[in-house]
């Protein structure tokens, strides 16, 4: 089971983040990392959020320190990423400590990973994946493909009339945001007209690209990038 998160000296806000990848509500201490949580549904390179999984112990200034990740991502492949969230500013005060807990990390054969809101705050995708959750609601769709299979030759086509042929928006959402149907999520907010596509989209190339892969603006830190 996911560990709660780790009681710090000060409190700290605490948001609540529907996974359907996960079943169950990630527990978040910041906007940012909700919004982390979003861009990680909509990667189909991970397969599951935990929040807090585990303490990490590095040397920093001849100490020994310790240190929690925000999220452990499980991805396609069985492979666990360590994630933590931090604003690019904080990257840049933090650089030696953030390498530091790279190290330890690598000691423990442990990947640890950092993801800036260069990465989270991506417009108008972060936007449009909020747009696909609140279609989404509650929907749930197989992970096979044999729904999809009499509906590919046909397209593109709107949204709209996707969701005739699927029964319902919320399952046309659901499918977008798997990775499963493509669209258009960099150029403008999304509404029920805009097309799904036949060829992958440059945006769901991103969504499916791991973060400290992509390439379009990002910061990452971690051992052996």
């Amino acid at each position: 089971m996911a560990r709660q998160p780790i009681t710090r000296s000060q409190p700290m806000p605490r948001r609540k983040a529907p996974s359907f990848k996960s079943g169950t509500i990630v527990r978040c201490e910041s906007t940012q990392e909700e919004e982390a949580v979003a861009r990680f549904e909509a990667c189909p390179s991970v397969t599951k959020i935990t929040a807090q999984p585990v303490r990490i112990t590095y040397e920093h200034e001849g100490k020994k320190r310790n240190t929690t990740p925000d999220f452990k991502l499980t991805l396609v492949d069985g492979l666990e990423i360590y994630v933590e969230v931090k604003h690019t500013t904080q990257t840049m005060t933090m650089a030696d400590v953030l390498e530091a807990r790279a190290v330890g990390s690598a000691a423990q054969g442990l990947d640890y990973r950092v993801i800036t809101d260069r990465w989270i705050r991506v417009e108008p995708l972060l936007e449009n994946i909020r747009i696909l959750q609140r279609w989404r609601g509650a929907a749930r769709v197989s992970r096979d493909r044999l729904e999809l299979f009499a509906l590919e030759p046909d397209l593109p086509l709107p949204i709209c009339i996707v969701a005739e042929r699927l029964g319902g928006l919320p399952t046309v959402a659901a499918h977008l945001l798997n990775g499963d149907l493509n669209i258009d999520l960099l150029s403008h907010a999304i509404d029920g007209h805009d097309m799904v596509l036949k060829e992958p989209h440059r945006a769901t190339m991103i969504a499916r690209e791991l973060p400290w892969r992509t390439q379009e603006g990002c910061e990452i830190w971690g051992a052996g990038k």
